[in-house]
């Protein structure tokens, strides 16, 4: 599970995961409403929604947003209760992309009961790319789940992740031309092809908020549009596939489908109503809006 702490202001971090240089999809990007990832529900992003026209020379650029708090390195004090032992050799990072690398990070290792069992400074070995950690955690014969916390300087921020992995007597775990990969991020964000982004849980119990900045570029500074999507871990309300809106809609209403709305009714004046569906909408011949109504469509998930 991933735990993010509390914060009291957001970073970008000076980092950027290149997901396409495409001539598939052009333009200048819109806003892109931020969306529920259900563990149960496929829920791409197509991105050819959010751009407007342009040149065919584009690329997108996805950076996540990290909050910056006011923790201290926390302290290491082990009990050696234990006889026994393994080691672990591991990196630490958000993502693939970006591994933590100040020299005041800091890794310790918890057993069940809260004892501190392993705590590792990071370490620069020569022709490694990125930090490393020696990491030895004390045990005895019975295996139990440990507990890591990892505190970032450069952020001010404890992360923490209940059951990190199980404890094995002598069992070593990673090397230094292969080390163990421990990542922090709580979902991934899929690219089954160039025009679609697809959040994806690591973690179907987690239901924090991450959120990351898109940033789209056709190749001139005027051409360069940002937007910052949520993504918030939580199971989606039961929405109906598909709703059709026949007749004249004559008080407030709301209107949310899972995929698709399909209206050719009138909405009178002095109402408000919105319309909202996860995929299109197809206004059809006799759809009216009166004068003085209150009228909005959006292209949004069910729930949001």
């Amino acid at each position: 599970m991933y735990i993010q702490n509390k914060f009291f202001k957001w970073l970008v971090l000076p980092f950027t995961i290149l997901l396409m240089s495409a001539t598939l999809w052009t333009g200048v990007l819109n806003d892109i409403p931020d969306q529920i990832v259900d563990p149960n529900v496929y829920n791409p992003i197509n991105l050819n929604t959010y751009l407007q026209s342009g040149t065919t020379c584009n690329t997108l650029t996805i950076t996540p947003v990290l909050p910056i708090g006011t923790a201290t390195q926390p302290a290491c004090t082990t009990t050696d209760v234990y006889g026994e032992n393994m080691t672990l050799t591991l990196q630490v990072s958000f993502s693939s992309a970006y591994k933590f690398s100040n020299a005041n990070d800091y890794l310790l290792a918890y057993d069940n009961l809260g004892n501190v069992v392993g705590c590792a400074s990071p370490l620069n070995v020569p022709g490694i790319n990125g930090s490393l950690y020696f990491l030895t955690v004390l045990g005895d014969f019975a295996e139990y789940p440990v507990d890591l916390q990892f505190y970032s300087e450069d952020f001010k921020t404890v992360f923490d992740l209940p059951n990190a992995f199980t404890y094995v007597r002598n069992q070593i775990t990673g090397t230094v031309d292969m080390p163990y990969q421990l990542e922090l991020h709580p979902l991934l964000l899929l690219t089954p092809n160039t025009d679609v982004v697809a959040p994806a849980l690591l973690d179907p119990s987690w239901e924090e908020t991450q959120c990351y900045t898109f940033e789209v570029s056709d190749c001139t500074p005027a051409g360069t549009g940002t937007d910052q999507v949520c993504f918030t871990g939580g199971v989606l309300p039961a929405c109906p596939m598909h709703i059709d809106i026949l007749t004249t809609i004559t008080g407030d209403a709301t209107f949310h489908a899972a995929q698709t709305i399909r209206a050719n009714s009138k909405v009178n004046t002095g109402t408000v109503v919105r319309y909202q569906a996860g995929e299109s909408m197809l206004m059809e011949a006799g759809f009216e809006v009166e004068a003085g109504a209150d009228f909005e469509a959006t292209i949004a998930p069910c729930g949001l």
